[in-house]
């Protein structure tokens, strides 16, 4: 399996955990993240203390937007705010998003999903939106890129729909899990 994708699992396996309300000591938040990428990858699997702490680190910056309110206090970690979720974070950062779309991208060759397609055609409309700011505006008209179906990268010119909305983190974690 990947390991940007366990790393999402783990992630997942955190927020659902801090989510709960509940406080959690790193080892318990240890245990959760084993049994998931377990559970995933079919054969016993061991995280460590450091990978748990540097997903906690992550998760709590700004590196990947989600900037979680994860508190500790007495060794116990929980969301100060108990409305948060990474499921419920919209994309905004245009650069993660095409990263989020190159990792999916390599991704959907090993994960069967129903759902996979419809995120990769969305981050893929995006992706072209976001080339496009650059080189100027479309008049009438918005090019998409249908890579998803075609081998090569070919523009089309359709007129001009609703915007599709980014998807979320939990859609993309719901496709991964």
């Amino acid at each position: 399996m990947p390991t940007n994708l366990n790393a999402l699992i783990r992630y997942k396996t955190i927020n659902n955990c801090l989510s709960t309300g509940r406080e959690y000591d790193i080892f318990d938040l240890i245990d959760a993240c084993s049994d998931a990428l377990s559970e995933y990858c079919g054969r016993k699997t061991a995280v460590s203390e450091r990978t748990v702490r540097e997903d906690l680190r992550v998760m709590r910056s700004e590196i990947l937007g989600f900037n979680a309110p994860i508190e500790q206090k007495d060794g116990y970690y929980f969301y100060s705010d108990m409305s948060y979720s990474l499921i419920n974070i919209m994309i905004a950062d245009e650069a993660l998003l095409i990263k989020v779309y190159d990792l999916l991208k390599e991704v959907s060759k090993k994960v069967s999903h129903p759902g996979m397609e419809d995120v990769l055609k969305r981050l893929g409309t995006v992706k072209v939106r976001t080339s496009l700011k650059q080189s100027g505006p479309a008049s009438e008209f918005e090019e998409i890129v249908l890579e998803s179906r075609m081998p090569e990268m070919l523009d089309f010119r359709i007129p001009r729909k609703p915007k599709p909305s980014k998807p979320t983190w939990g859609e993309i974690f719901r496709i991964l899990g």
